[in-house]
């Protein structure tokens, strides 16, 4: 099989986002809608025989000179895409990585084969899923004591309303995780367009907790796709973290999608506290793993420090 490098404008997006969808595991991430608005226009691909395998490349010219490949904003998984992807295609793609890119620094889905042990450069890192096929009494069952104690509080103070304002939601997430919030003012212009393109594409669900005084405390952005309900972007006030406002909101989801999605997916964290969080809710691990190859040149790495460092 032929494996091609493809730039963006020559790309058959219909029949990308039919392989996407026939996938394995077809992820909203890979979708060219979706690709088109996570990295601004700006991504080439891989592709296998007439797009029987495919592997988006998002790229980034950030630094000049030194175009990469990179994870896009809101984006967990990627990698290749196709039926059956084995070991030896895997590594057959990742060596058709062209050498114009000096990095590559990319997640591949939990379809694609752990490489972790066989190259350095490759590291696992988890995500933790729900089987939503079980009723919701058996699912409320494996939560932790902790968490059904605090449900019972909350249940009794907040209210989950579904909304769609995305500059109301970009708002709220900006002002209460603030420097949590990793985006200069360009990564939030992004983050406003690619919110807007999922709800273009009625590809997630977005809903607000609110107290009895009608206060929001904590908001949420659900991707629904591929039979998955995917926990993409949340935030909480202080005041919604001591009334157990996430709980509320994750608990009322898996709620109203059980039996309508098989998969329940909290989008793992390396963060202990939050992986505890997810864990709580009797979620379990479906690794993915982490591409990276070539490293930045010693003055590209301070000019990134010092642009990190940069008012936004």
């Amino acid at each position: 099989m032929t494996i091609q490098y493809i730039r963006h404008a020559q790309i058959d997006k219909t029949k990308w986002d039919a392989r996407i969808r026939g996938s394995d595991l077809p992820l909203p991430y890979a979708m060219s809608w979706y690709l088109d608005a996570s990295t601004g226009m700006s991504w080439d691909a891989l592709i296998g025989g007439d797009y029987q395998y495919v592997m988006p490349l998002p790229v980034t010219q950030k630094i000049p000179f030194f175009p990469q490949v990179y994870q896009p904003i809101l984006t967990q998984q990627l990698g290749v895409f196709g039926e059956a992807v084995n070991r030896e295609l895997l590594q057959l793609f990742l060596q058709h990585l062209p050498p114009v890119f000096g990095r590559t620094a990319l997640p591949l889905h939990a379809q694609n084969p752990d490489l972790s042990e066989t190259l350095p450069h490759v590291r696992q890192r988890s995500n933790l899923v729900l089987d939503l096929s079980l009723s919701y009494p058996d699912i409320r069952q494996g939560y932790a004591h902790g968490l059904q104690q605090r449900l019972k509080k909350a249940k009794n103070n907040l209210k989950i309303q579904e909304c769609d304002d995305v500059d109301a939601f970009v708002g709220f997430c900006s002002a209460t995780l603030r420097e949590k919030l990793p985006y200069n003012r360009k990564d939030r212009q992004q983050l406003r367009s690619l919110l807007l393109a999922i709800k273009h594409h009625k590809a997630g669900r977005m809903y607000r907790v609110v107290d009895p005084s009608d206060h929001t405390c904590a908001m949420g952005l659900f991707l629904v796709f591929g039979g998955r309900v995917i926990n993409i972007m949340n935030a909480v006030t202080d005041p919604g973290r001591k009334q157990a406002a996430l709980h509320f909101l994750f608990d009322n989801i898996i709620r109203k999608f059980q039996g309508q999605a098989a998969v329940f997916d909290f989008e793992g964290s390396e963060i202990p506290g939050v992986r505890a969080f997810f864990e709580s809710f009797g979620s379990k691990n479906e690794p993915y793993t982490f591409f990276e190859k070539g490293i930045l040149p010693g003055w590209l790495r301070v000019i990134r420090s010092l642009r990190r460092k940069l008012p936004i």
